[in-house]
């Protein structure tokens, strides 16, 4: 297997800064607060493992001690690199506005510099259940984001849980995912050097009556 590591690069911080109240919109424009120090967040060792990467946006609002008093992940690829970019904030400090302030601010996770260990192109699924009926056990509505790593033998050897819409369906997820059958991989492939497990992504749903998963590359 390729021995070259992936390095993982946080790209710059940006931030948005807009009024802390609806009234204040048509205020005079607020000054935007200069962010004076606070940590970078780290990549996750277990999103380099499964080839996530993305922009995570965080609402953030900021005390008039330069402080973030509060933030609020609204848009993020994964919940493990919104844990990463959400455990820094505490310690970022701000010029002290007059006035409280709300803003966004993105954090850019990319892994750049080498190849991926993991081989990353469509595995055959050939089942997967397509009626909530077609699932062992009774589960919740909803609809998850998951990546599985699948052997040349086509067997689903590890699961990795990037986001679901609640926690009751994470039970409905690893269900729908013992039923999957994929086909083995293709005899005498090439893989240049990277694993012959691959690392595909799904997206699962159950709504109604109706299960459907949809599968893609293991690259956001």
């Amino acid at each position: 297997m390729q021995s070259a590591i992936r390095r993982a690069l946080l790209l710059a911080i940006f931030i948005v800064i807009t009024p802390a109240r609806a009234d204040e919109a048509a205020a005079a424009p607020v000054a935007l607060p200069k962010r004076l120090s606070g940590d970078a967040p780290e990549f996750p060792p277990t999103a380099r493992r499964w080839n996530i990467e993305g922009t995570v946006m965080v609402k953030v609002r900021i005390d008039t001690r330069g402080r973030v008093e509060h933030s609020e992940v609204i848009q993020s690829p994964a919940d493990v690199l919104s844990e990463a970019a959400l455990r820094v904030l505490p310690s970022w400090r701000f010029t002290k506005p007059v006035a409280p302030v709300e803003g966004t601010v993105n954090f850019p996770f990319w892994l750049t510099g080498g190849g991926y260990a993991f081989d990353t192109k469509i595995r055959t699924m050939t089942y997967a259940p397509q009626r909530r009926a077609d699932i062992s056990r009774d589960v919740a509505e909803g609809w998850s984001s998951v990546r599985l790593m699948i052997d040349q033998s086509g067997t689903v050897t590890e699961r990795y849980l990037l986001k679901s819409s609640s926690v009751e369906f994470v039970t409905a997820t690893n269900a729908i995912v013992d039923t999957l059958r994929f086909a083995p991989a293709a005899p005498g492939a090439a893989y240049e050097g990277i694993s012959p497990v691959a690392v595909n992504a799904f997206t699962i749903r159950v709504m109604g009556s109706q299960a459907r998963v949809e599968q893609a590359e293991g690259k956001l």
